[in-house]
């Protein structure tokens, strides 16, 4: 079975979501949890409003509760820009191994996936798990990497619950 598909950065905000999402609701300890980033943003904040009262010093410093909501609220501006900066820095590059067209085929073997730059090949063996959403096919082959495959690649329902029951009966063994 084969497939040609277009990898946009919509399909890839969608799968880092679905991952994030998945990640965060398992309780292993060794997975990455996103709540740490945001943990570790509060303290950031916290220590900043430390810093902020050790300097002002003991002797003229008067704490007010408008004092204490404009700078968290000067520090949550710090933090969002920082957080969308790390998103736009991590995104995958155009013509790099998600963004761009794949030729995808299914074989006996495993997944063929082949773009204008590189090629690779997971044996069904390697295939750790196969989710969906609402729009995408997710063939995951480790934790936070996985094809993407699009539902709009696919000119008809049937033809892409073909290929989902042919990489379920793959990864089940069946």
């Amino acid at each position: 079975m084969n497939v040609t598909i277009d990898i946009n950065l919509s399909d890839y905000h969608a799968f880092y979501r679905h991952t994030m999402r998945t990640l965060a609701s398992r309780s292993d300890a060794k997975l990455l949890r996103i709540e740490n980033f945001y943990q570790e943003i509060g303290m950031v904040m916290v220590g900043g409003l430390v810093a902020w009262a050790m300097l002002a010093g003991p002797e003229g410093f008067t704490f007010s509760i408008k004092t204490a909501v404009v700078i968290l609220l000067a520090l949550a501006v710090v933090a969002v820009f920082v957080i969308n900066r790390y998103r736009k820095l991590s995104e995958p590059l155009a013509g790099g191994i998600f963004l761009g067209r794949h030729a995808m085929s299914f074989t006996e073997q495993g997944i063929h996936d082949a773009t204008e730059s590189y090629h690779s090949f997971t044996k069904w063996k390697g295939v750790k798990s196969v989710e969906e959403s609402r729009n995408h096919l997710f063939i995951f082959f480790d934790t936070v990497a996985a094809h993407i495959i699009p539902k709009r690649a696919f000119s008809t329902k049937h033809g892409y619950r073909q290929l989902v029951e042919y990489v379920r009966k793959h990864v089940s063994g069946g």
